[in-house]
């Protein structure tokens, strides 16, 4: 997959995101009151970089989709991310959160 000027500059801003301390750690969905997935920092990214797209709670709305643990087509094309890999951030986060939960 070749990414666009616009999503590796993208990319740039979650991984800035995630490594700022701004979003603590969260697991099993998008956002909780522990924190957010990896993936609820990139909806939270897409919204302030877009005007568009909000939470209500722990789920995130962008149109008419609501989005509870996963991306919308439009936030994985904004990250140049395809489900395969969408899949595989959403079960390392999990699995990391889990680790360090049991500790």
């Amino acid at each position: 997959m070749t990414l666009t000027q616009e999503q590796i500059a993208a990319r740039y801003l979650l991984i800035n995101a995630l490594r700022s301390g701004e979003y603590p750690q969260g697991h099993g969905q998008l956002r909780s009151p522990e924190g957010f997935c990896c993936q609820g920092v990139a909806c939270d990214i897409f919204a302030k970089h877009n005007d568009r797209g909000y939470w209500s709670t722990n789920h995130f709305i962008l149109g008419h989709k609501s989005n509870y643990y996963g991306w919308n087509d439009e936030v994985m094309e904004y990250f140049g991310v395809n489900r395969e890999l969408h899949e595989k951030l959403m079960a390392m986060n999990d699995r990391v959160s889990r680790k360090v939960i049991v500790k």
